[in-house]
């Protein structure tokens, strides 16, 4: 091959090496959509309501979703309340003595509240429980008025044993829609200065907004 059949057949090399990176940009484009596509929606279904789950020997899921009007420390206030129903799935007695609990929403208060209380819930194999949950949120300050999102989103963990004498642990990540089936949130209203804490047999919890 001469010199000059040699620059003749560079062009076609050009072209099929071009035609090689053009493909190979091609497929690096489409994973990467792909990956960014799954990105949001994993983000999306992250930041979504989640009303259900399974945890240990427990199946979990929260249901009567709503917003109710309660007078508490001699203020009205909108109460979200839902039941929260557990269900034996393994076969197994459990009885759960102990409930720790984190609530938070990043529209008020991304820290959230914390507490705990001792509870005796039995649950027999292949049985339900229900028990009611409600909270509310309450600010004192001006500027707490332009809040974002309300609803609150639970963090639950109940330990226990089962009827092997086993321990049970059962995580419960809770997170409640802004607007329930037929309900709106609406704003709290401005509570008296020296609010005091509600008591029930049922979980109601206030929670402060910085």
């Amino acid at each position: 091959m001469s010199p000059m059949d040699a620059v003749r057949c560079r062009p076609a090399i050009c072209e099929r090496s071009y035609r090689h990176v053009l493909r190979a940009i091609r497929e690096i484009a489409s994973v990467l959509l792909a990956l960014g596509m799954s990105m949001v929606i994993t983000g999306c279904a992250a930041l979504g309501a989640r009303l259900s789950g399974v945890s240990g020997p427990i199946a979990w899921h929260a249901t009567d979703l709503r917003v109710v009007e309660r007078d508490v420390a001699g203020a009205k206030r909108d109460l979200y309340a839902f039941t929260l129903v557990l269900e034996e799935i393994q076969g197994t007695a459990v009885t759960l003595t102990h409930a720790a609990y984190t609530i938070s929403q990043p529209g008020v208060n991304a820290a959230g509240v914390s507490g705990q209380k001792a509870v005796l819930w039995k649950l027999q194999p292949r049985g339900e429980l229900r028990h009611p949950f409600s909270f509310y949120w309450y600010c004192s300050e001006l500027q707490c008025q332009d809040w974002g999102p309300t609803a609150p989103w639970w963090n639950i963990i109940l330990t226990g044993t089962d009827d092997r004498g086993q321990p049970v642990h059962v995580t419960i990540d809770l997170r409640l829609p802004q607007n329930p089936p037929g309900t709106q949130i609406r704003r709290p209203q401005e509570p008296p200065r020296t609010p005091q804490p509600t008591t029930a047999s049922a979980p109601t919890v206030e929670g402060h907004a910085a």
